[in-house]
């Protein structure tokens, strides 16, 4: 026989066998309410369900327990003979043995099918990957333009203005008014989006939904056609609904989800004062280094102004006059080194008179030499100037200096025929050109008068 199980034991067996049972989480009940209690000073409601019709001693029951931090979505006051769906999950409450449904959200019958629809529905987007968390896509940080989505005039819009205004006043604002409770309002919130996402607008981000309202009045945010739209549009979203503690299914397939408009606008928008003092910090900072920098450079600047070569210029060539001092002393001792050597060979020499005339008359013998053969070349030079000069106007008035300017010689028989007289028809003459002579006979002779 095994050991027998204490009852914490058994407890806490039957506590961990339901908890993790997936059908008895997030489950949706309807029933009637038939005990309801709210507890003083915590708020929280205790009430009891049954089957609408059965007799309340014959049937199951089903404790429920409804806490405070639950109830932010409640639309309507509980009381005993109402007809509920609530949505929750098993509790085992081990000091009394006993297990209740730890209730998120009711609604009343009615609303009920349209909660498991939706659950439906929001689990089919999900297998087919309209609802992916992978697929969201980064909001821009400092976005130009945003476009909003909601109804015209509905305080949902003055509170994204308000926080356009307070937070981030540079954003341009492009509004595409939509219907968001009733019938149409799934088409035309569709028919918004579409516009306002075209790219002539040029928005970055969208910003879509409305104020808190019931289930009921939030439905239109849970429309299958709006949530393919919604994944399928070209920039970043955000599904900003007052909902109810179970959120609608836009939220699932925005980029992100906020609470209220109000929230949404805040995640898209930044506080530009924060940049405006980030960019002072940043400010101050290079204002910092440049002056360190400036103060290094100022140090640096005195250090070398400091040396003597700039208080004192002339010490830039006190070194070079030195140098110049010990040179020109250098050269002076080896001059005068030469000029006792110098001394020393006058010296040496016997008759100093005798070899000094015959060292000028060499050099007037080689003057003389050398001015008679200057004068001679000179002379030639001049004749040959001269010579040319003469051909040159030799050439110039000699008969072939005339045929070179384009004349021409005229002969009969060995004599020049200087006038037309001195030739008559018939008559053979040969025409003495420069390059040649030409043979031709007279044809006629015309006098000039």
């Amino acid at each position: 026989m095994a050991k027998p199980l204490s009852v914490n034991q058994f407890t806490a067996i039957v506590k961990e066998s339901l908890d993790n049972t997936i059908e008895l989480m997030n489950v949706n009940v309807q029933g009637e309410i038939v005990e309801y209690k709210k507890q003083p000073g915590s708020n929280h409601i205790y009430f009891t369900l049954k089957d609408k019709g059965e007799s309340f001693s014959d049937k199951a029951v089903l404790k429920c327990v409804f806490f405070q931090y639950s109830q932010k979505g409640l639309t309507f006051n509980l009381a005993v003979g109402q007809e509920i769906v609530a949505k929750g999950s098993i509790n085992v409450f081990a000091p009394q043995g006993t297990y209740n449904l730890r209730v998120s959200s009711v609604a009343k019958v009615g609303l009920g099918d349209q909660l498991v629809r939706i659950q439906q529905l929001r689990q089919q987007l999900a297998n087919e990957g309209v609802i992916n968390p992978a697929r969201r896509r980064k909001l821009p940080k400092l976005p130009r333009k945003m476009g909003i989505v909601t109804g015209l005039g509905t305080a949902a819009l003055q509170d994204i203005l308000k926080q356009v205004a307070q937070r981030y006043p540079h954003v341009d604002i492009v509004i595409a008014p939509a219907t968001v409770q009733g019938d149409g309002a799934p088409e035309s919130l569709i028919s918004a989006l579409q516009e306002i996402s075209k790219p002539e607008w040029g928005v970055e981000v969208i910003l879509f939904g409305r104020g808190g309202g019931s289930a009921e009045d939030l439905l239109a945010f849970d429309d299958e056609r709006l949530a393919r739209v919604i994944a399928e549009l070209p920039v970043p979203t955000v599904s900003a609904v007052g909902h109810e503690i179970d959120h609608p299914i836009s939220d699932d397939v925005a980029d992100f989800a906020a609470a209220t408009p109000t929230a949404g606008a805040q995640k898209i928008l930044p506080v530009i004062t924060e940049f405006e003092d980030k960019l002072q910090i940043v400010a101050r900072l290079l204002e910092a280094k440049i002056e360190e920098k400036f103060r290094s450079a100022r140090d640096k600047l005195s250090l070398l102004s400091s040396r003597p070569i700039y208080s004192d210029p002339s010490a830039l060539f006190q070194n070079f006059a030195l140098r110049l001092d010990g040179v020109a002393q250098s050269i002076s001792s080896s001059f005068s080194m030469l000029l006792s050597h110098a001394r020393g060979q006058l010296n040496s020499i016997p008759d100093p008179s005798s070899a000094m005339e015959r060292l000028l008359e060499n050099r007037r013998a080689e003057l003389g030499r050398n001015r008679l053969d200057e004068a001679m070349r000179l002379t030639m030079r001049q004749r040959k100037n001269d010579l040319s000069i003469v051909s040159e106007k030799f050439i110039a008035f000699s008969p072939l200096g005339t045929l070179q300017r384009g004349y021409a010689v005229v002969y009969s028989g060995d004599k020049i025929a200087v006038k037309s007289a001195d030739l008559k028809p018939e008559d053979f003459i040969s025409i003495r050109m420069q390059d040649g002579q030409v043979t031709a006979v007279v044809s006629s002779v015309q006098l000039q008068k």
